[in-house]
């Protein structure tokens, strides 16, 4: 059986639904794009300048069109994820620009993207991959989005995220993913819009958001307000401000495009206000993916929070800590899509090669404890109890071989066992073991075959 999960009250949902609305009918949202307005007024929203008041009727029309599930295909169809299910399908991280590698720090290259699809490729975790798992800082400007995505679909047979910088890049995406599938028919690209809190959307979002409808490739809205920054010290504020933000988003896209799959984002998670930065790896953040879930519940749609976030950085005890404390929170409360499922450090700045192998260790702790305990005659083992002596012990049971290894978790890179054998090794910790894993992964990829057609797409964005 499973565990129920994490939820909240259904009456601070409603009245963080209302609030929301009164934020989007009273202050509106500021849009960067004369087309977007144009729609949102044609449909019946107030219009003053470059700010949109939407209704609450036009919020209740949206959620009439959105389905509650839709499956993402990838380059080979064993990785086509249904997202809603039920399940959580993870994502590498979208957009660090520093590697941490043991004692290494430094700008990521092209190399280090390449090697972190390599090691997405090969998780036992992650089922998503995104062009910008971490940037290509030695690729010029100009060359940059096509490389990252081109070079994603040649290491990876994964499903993909989709680029979402304007319009013509949005539809050049959707459509080259569509030609190496040949495939114009699935849902091949999800785009990640991102609005600016509190209440803006700018050009290039609202482009992409209108790209992505047009072609019914699914988008996730995803607000990242800061408390006490760009909304509200208080988290219902917050929340609440962060709901109205991805609301806007979602009646947009379904203007243009009435069904269009979305998923229903929070990326918020707290400040430290005494340096006025981003914090992440915090219970704020734990407690946003609960309330993400409770919102996305009344709303009919899946939803995305949470990921092995942190603030720290290095691959130490306040990586771990956090990130389990962000990661628990995210698969309990039932979480269908998580961004930034393994590696982050440094408020999204870093990608650690360590702590991404520890991260999956920490997903499928997380898993194990969301799948509950089965309960049934075998589990309960009854004949096996009578049948084994007072004081005896259970080692040598057949029942013990058969099921110790989906019954107990066993970890890769914790360390366990007698503290001398463990002293006489030089004391290694979990990282660093970890750290010493990455090569023999990298080594043991194998790279999916591609057709000399779908080569042949890719090779001219690969040039640097």
């Amino acid at each position: 059986m499973r565990l129920e999960k994490f939820t909240c009250a259904s009456e601070d949902v409603d009245k963080l639904h209302q609030a929301s609305i009164e934020i989007l009918e009273k202050k509106g949202v500021e849009l960067h794009n004369e087309k977007a307005l144009e729609i949102l007024k044609t449909n019946g929203a107030r219009t003053e300048g470059k700010v949109s008041y939407i209704s609450g009727k036009m919020v209740d029309k949206a959620f009439e069109t959105t389905p509650s599930k839709f499956t993402i295909r990838g380059r080979d169809r064993k990785y086509d994820f249904e997202i809603g299910s039920g399940k959580t399908c993870y994502c590498v991280p979208n957009g660090p620009v520093f590697i941490k590698k043991g004692d290494e720090y430094y700008s990521s290259t092209s190399k280090d993207v390449i090697d972190f699809i390599k090691l997405a490729e090969t998780s036992p975790t992650i089922n998503m991959l995104s062009p910008w798992i971490t940037t290509a800082n030695d690729v010029s400007e100009e060359k940059q989005l096509a490389y990252q995505l081109a070079i994603m679909l040649t290491y990876s047979a994964k499903p993909v995220m989709g680029l979402t910088a304007g319009y013509e890049k949005s539809k050049f995406s959707i459509e080259l993913i569509r030609d190496l599938y040949e495939d114009s028919d699935s849902c091949v690209a999800l785009g990640l819009v991102s609005p600016m809190s509190p209440l803006v959307y700018d050009d290039r979002m609202l482009e992409a958001t209108i790209a992505y409808a047009e072609e019914n490739q699914p988008l996730f809205f995803s607000s990242a307000v800061l408390p006490g920054v760009t909304g509200p010290v208080a988290m219902a504020g917050a929340i609440a401000l962060a709901n109205a933000e991805v609301l806007a988003g979602i009646v947009l896209s379904q203007l243009v495009r009435p069904g269009v799959p979305v998923i229903y984002g929070n990326a918020g998670g707290s400040a430290d206000l005494r340096y006025v930065v981003p914090s992440i790896g915090t219970p704020e953040a734990a407690l946003v993916a609960i309330y993400t879930r409770g919102l996305a519940d009344k709303y009919g749609v899946p939803c995305r929070a949470g990921g092995a976030l942190s603030d720290a950085k290095k691959c130490d005890m306040q990586a771990g800590l956090e990130a389990t404390l962000v990661m628990l929170s995210s698969v309990l409360s039932g979480q269908d899509f998580v961004l930034h499922g393994a590696g982050i450090l440094d408020s999204y700045n870093i990608i650690s090669y360590e702590k991404f192998l520890m991260d999956e260790e920490i997903t499928l702790m997380c898993e194990k404890i969301r799948g509950g305990v089965s309960v049934d005659n075998d589990t309960l083992a009854l004949d096996i109890i009578n049948d084994v002596n007072h004081g005896a012990q259970f080692l040598m049971e057949k029942h013990t071989v058969k099921n110790m290894k989906k019954s107990l978790h066993t970890p890769k890179f914790m360390e366990r066992g007698f503290y001398t054998k463990w002293h006489k090794a030089g004391e290694p910790l979990a990282s660093n073991n970890a750290l010493n894993a990455v090569e023999g992964r990298l080594a043991a990829y194998q790279q999916p075959e591609l057709t000399a057609h779908q080569s042949a797409l890719l090779q001219p964005y690969l040039d640097i």
